[in-house]
């Protein structure tokens, strides 16, 4: 092979990216050429070059503004978790009011007087009421303050 290789002629090569700026006015001095019509004029040469610079800075602008249409998502979608987590514990909350309710609903009056007099007596949990009545002791299930309907029981 190496006495093949002596025998050819030395050859110089050129190889421009597509990416290059000299790309674009390259190709056309060969097709032009390829073709029999006259060499690249400096005005078409500047013009083909002008186009390519543009391109970074194009895409560079379309990358920024999809960026910050990504940091617009990001954010609506931070606030829509947390609005979630919001209602999420709203939920747990209400429906912890609502286990109360359904025990004290059962309480007889009997019942509820104990707990009126446990609440005073033994320093227990105490049940908060909305309408500045005597503070009942909590369920044995709960550990929060409980509010009180003003309807009778």
């Amino acid at each position: 092979m190496l006495s093949l290789l002596s025998h050819l002629p030395h050859r110089e090569c050129l190889v421009i990216e597509s990416d290059w700026p000299e790309y674009e006015p390259v190709w056309q001095m060969i097709e032009r050429r390829m073709n029999g019509q006259p060499p690249v004029s400096a005005a078409e040469e500047l013009e083909a070059v002008l186009h390519w610079r543009g391109k970074p800075a194009q895409a560079i602008s379309e990358r920024d503004a999809q960026q910050q249409l990504l940091n617009e998502r990001d954010e609506q979608n931070h606030s829509l978790e947390q609005r979630h987590q919001a209602e999420q514990q709203a939920c747990q909350a209400a429906e912890q009011d609502a286990a109360r309710y359904r025990w004290l609903r059962n309480a007889t009056p009997y019942r509820f007087k104990k707990m009126q007099d446990a609440a005073t007596t033994d320093g227990g949990d105490v049940l908060s009421t909305r309408t500045g009545s005597t503070p009942l002791s909590t369920p044995p299930s709960t550990s929060k303050p409980l509010p009180l309907q003003s309807q009778p029981l």
